[in-house]
């Protein structure tokens, strides 16, 4: 004879007892996160700076994350172009509130046309999207290379560039001593403030302030520079003389040099050093020939593409 077992079925008592302790378990977690919330917002309340300085700082770390992001994406982008058929010259875009754009600039770029090398320029708003942030760079063949005395050297031996091959080692001795000098004018510059530069209001603005807080002790440091400065643009007119360039007839890497220095004089309307370039009969000369020059030089490709990271 056959048994047959019938299951018991599931007691009711064991379910209903599960479903009272996770109910149980939600409302403590309800009320546990209530209790947390409302401490918070008062928390907040009685420390309202505390909340504010702590949403600035987290506000301006995101800010300056997304900043990177976007310069690492634009330089990436750079990066990926084509730079084995031409010389890629990154520079400081060019602002209306200054006279002209950096000398180290104007003078890795007269370089490249007096060499007659290919080139292509690239301006950039945000000079920190390379490390650094320091400008010109140059890339050729995923060679990447900044300041004017690395580039100048790279470009000379890359190109086999043959514009000092000339110049004795006393002349070269000269050369750097004179293009030395020009490093005390570089406060005229409009590279160091890449951005500021670009509106003229904050400029005059800052010259203002410069002016009216400008004690007579700076003011006669000042005066004693603008004179440094006559007296070092004397000495590189009695070394030029008659010739038609700083060592001779031809133009060197020097001339880069000294003509990039000189530019910002021959567009400013003070006096002083400028006005002593502007009618210097030598200067005059020299600037026309240069630029002259520089005109019917080889330009390269005039292709600007901004890059800005903002």
């Amino acid at each position: 004879m056959t048994s047959v077992v019938t299951p018991s079925p599931t007691p009711l008592a064991t379910k209903t007892s599960t479903t009272s302790s996770s109910m149980s378990y939600l409302n403590r977690a309800s009320h546990s996160l209530t209790k947390t919330f409302t401490s918070t917002i008062s928390w907040i309340r009685s420390h309202p700076f505390t909340v504010a300085a702590a949403t600035a700082v987290l506000s301006f770390t995101a800010s300056k994350v997304y900043t990177t992001y976007l310069r690492v994406k634009m330089r990436h982008q750079m990066m990926s172009t084509d730079d084995s058929h031409k010389v890629q010259l990154y520079v400081v875009s060019q602002s209306s509130a200054t006279p002209s754009i950096s000398v180290s600039c104007v003078t890795v770029e007269t370089f490249l046309r007096k060499a007659r090398i290919p080139y292509e320029v690239y301006t950039l708003n945000d000079p920190f999207i390379f490390p650094g942030g320091n400008l010109p760079i140059i890339r050729y063949k995923d060679n990447l290379m900044d300041t004017p005395v690395n580039i100048l050297k790279f470009l000379t031996s890359t190109f086999n560039v043959q514009m000092d091959k000339h110049l004795s080692k006393e002349e070269k001795a000269i050369g750097v001593s004179l293009v030395s000098m020009t490093r005390n004018w570089l406060w005229r510059a409009p590279e160091y403030l890449p951005r500021m530069e670009k509106h003229k209001g904050i400029r005059a603005f800052l010259l203002g302030m410069v002016r009216k807080v400008t004690t007579p002790r700076a003011k006669a440091r000042m005066h004693a520079m603008l004179t440094k400065q006559e007296e070092d643009l004397k000495a590189i007119e009695k070394v030029m003389g008659i010739k038609n360039y700083l060592l001779g007839s031809t133009p060197t890497s020097y001339d880069c040099a000294l003509y990039a220095a000189l530019l910002p004089f021959v567009s400013e309307k003070e006096d002083g050093p400028a006005t002593y370039v502007k009618k210097s009969k030598v200067f005059k000369g020299y600037m026309k020939r240069m630029s002259h020059a520089m005109s019917d030089g080889h330009r390269g490709s005039d292709a600007h593409q901004n890059g800005n990271s903002h």
